[in-house]
Formats: structure tokens, C-alpha cells, sequence
């Protein structure tokens, strides 16, 4: 019998898959302890693991530094190949299980803006209450980064986001989920009495900033270099809520979307304010990693999304997405 030269240099034929398993955990968690927690084995079996891996691959992958452990360049290109890989792998291993909305307790965990909690949410969860009555919705959000990994790993089921200008990032799928416009918040009794602002007027006005998304850059920030102007911007605030006191004792302006705008201004005394004609519009996207197509739960949380997303009344402009069009799955 003859092997072919392909299948002596095979380098999986002498690695052991685990350590590929251990080497994920600590390339996310940036320590032992917290591998050892995340794969329920002690620090010390860690340990062996990671020294295994450094004599297998010539290269100490991550090193000590104070508190922290910082990967090498080999070790940040190989998990960067690696990760979806083990994404698909876990995948394939798991019992598939047919999905059925009306029996389900699945919580799904979404990453989304103030925007979805505030509009899209409280309608998501009075349209399941018929139909998924047992479905539960796990709103998580950072203002650091876009959780790639988790997504890949299927700990976090969609990612909803206000899109900037930088690239959306590698490895995920994106759909606009729904466009709305900018308007300005400002409290009754403002001395500017009009309906609209110039650009001139706007940059006259001092600035709320109601929350930060993924980047201390928007998209409105980057409308605002194109024209040269620089708006005095007084205060940052976590919320949109947390925004309103601030506008209701002062003569400052919050931009945020339309549909937000009335919806706040309606319970808090505010009035809406339109700005130039050409300023930049919202975009909120919906973001899911490719295995999301094998998995039916998250293809029936991203129709049901969209189909609540598409009763949001004039105002905020629903993106048709081909893919998205079906009815929420009711079986």
C-alpha cells in the first residue's frame, strides 16, 4: 500500500484536536484561570495544554504581561482561521431538533441599540405573545466592539446595530433592517421657536450626545466633517432617557431618529425639530454569522424582526430584504 506524500504531511495526523479546543478559550479569555473555568478543567491541565501547543506550533502563542497574557502574531493568525472552523465543528455535532415557536422556551440573545429596545422590541414581544408565548429575549449591549467571536461561537444569536462609516466587519452577514431620518430634540419654551434648522443655525446649537455606538464616531459625526463644522457638544449621557432631564432644564439639542423623537417627546414635553435637508440618515442593520442558516430559530427570529420592523408607521422607511420577506412561522 502506497500514501500519498499529501497524507504523510498531513499536520493533523499527529495534533491532538483538544488542544485546538483549549487554545480557542484562552485566545478569548487571555487567561488560564478563566479558560480553565470555560472548559471545567483545572489550571494546571491548562496549562499542560498551552505548553503542548507551544512546542507543536515553535511559538510561545501568548505571553505574560502584568495582569494579562498578549497573543503573538502567530497566535492571532491561527485563531483568526481557526474560529469558525470550531464554530462549524460544535454545529455539526449538535442533535439538530426541529423548531417550533408555539412550544419553545429558547432564549435568544440579541446585542441591539436603545433604538430596538425603545421601538421594536415591546412590538416583537406582543406579537409573540399569540404565537411563541413561551420565547424569551435577552437584550445585551457593549459600547467597546461588536461581539465577532460570539456570534461565531452561537452564544449570541443576532447582532442589531446603527451602521457607521467605518466597514461592517468580516465574517458576518448584514441587512438593513429599517431607515429612519435625524431630527433634533429640544425642550418647550426653547427661545429658538422655529420648526427647522439651517446647518448654520444647527452648529449654533450646544449638543447632548444620548449614547455611544461600538465607536466614539458616527455617522453624524462624519456628515458634520464633510460640511467643516464642529458642534459644541456639552455632555454624554448613556441613554436616550437619561438625555431627557438634561434637555428639559437646559437649551441644548438631541439628535436622535424620528420614530425615537416622538416617542419621547410625546411623554417628556419635548418638540421636534427638523435639520437640513441633506443630513445623514439612520440606518439600522441586522447582522448574523453564516451558520446562522443551519440553525431554524434564528431564520424565524430574523423574519419575525423584520415583520415587526415593516409596521413601524411612515416615518422610518423598512428595507425590503428578500431573504426577510416571509411571514413569522406561527407552527
Amino acid at each position: 500500500m502506497t500514501l500519498r506524500a499529501s497524507t504523510l504531511s498531513d499536520p493533523l495526523r499527529s495534533f491532538d484536536i483538544n488542544l485546538l479546543v483549549a487554545f480557542d478559550a484562552l485566545m478569548l479569555t487571555r487567561s488560564v484561570t478563566r479558560a480553565a473555568e470555560q472548559l471545567h478543567v483545572s489550571q494546571s491541565a491548562v496549562s499542560h495544554m498551552l505548553n503542548r501547543l507551544r512546542q507543536a506550533l515553535s511559538d510561545p502563542l501568548l505571553v505574560k504581561r502584568g495582569n494579562r497574557m498578549l497573543a503573538t502574531a502567530r497566535a492571532e493568525e491561527l485563531h483568526a482561521g481557526l474560529r469558525d472552523g470550531l464554530a462549524q465543528v460544535r454545529k455539526s455535532l449538535q442533535r439538530s431538533e426541529p423548531f417550533h415557536p408555539r412550544t419553545s422556551s429558547r432564549e435568544f440573545v440579541i446585542y441591539a441599540p436603545e433604538y430596538f429596545e425603545a421601538l421594536l422590541l415591546p412590538r416583537l414581544l406582543d406579537r409573540m405573545r399569540p404565537v411563541a408565548p413561551n420565547i424569551r429575549f435577552k437584550i445585551e449591549m457593549s459600547l467597546d466592539e461588536l461581539p465577532v467571536d460570539e456570534m461565531a461561537r452561537g452564544t449570541i444569536d443576532a447582532i442589531i446595530t446603527v451602521r457607521l462609516e467605518q466597514p461592517e466587519p468580516r465574517g458576518l452577514d448584514l441587512a438593513v433592517l429599517c431607515v429612519d431620518r435625524y431630527v433634533g430634540l429640544i425642550r418647550r419654551g426653547h427661545p429658538f421657536s422655529g420648526k427647522a434648522v439651517t446647518l448654520k443655525q444647527y452648529v449654533s446649537f450646544s449638543h447632548v450626545i444620548p449614547y455611544a455606538v461600538v465607536s466614539h464616531r458616527s455617522r453624524v459625526d462624519d456628515w458634520l466633517l464633510r460640511q467643516q463644522v464642529v458642534p459644541s457638544i456639552v455632555h454624554r449621557c448613556m441613554s436616550y432617557i437619561s438625555a431627557v432631564g438634561v434637555l428639559q432644564s437646559t437649551n441644548h439639542m438631541m439628535v436622535l431618529p424620528l420614530q425615537v423623537a416622538e416617542f419621547i417627546a410625546r411623554g417628556f414635553d419635548l418638540r421636534v425639530i427638523s435639520l437640513p435637508g441633506d443630513f445623514t440618515p439612520f440606518e439600522l442593520c441586522y447582522l448574523t454569522h453564516p451558520n446562522a442558516q443551519f440553525d431554524p430559530a434564528k431564520q424565524w427570529l430574523k423574519s419575525a424582526i423584520f415583520e415587526v420592523a415593516r409596521d413601524l408607521r411612515p416615518g422610518a422607511v423598512v428595507a425590503r430584504q428578500e431573504s426577510c420577506a416571509g411571514k413569522i412561522d406561527k407552527n
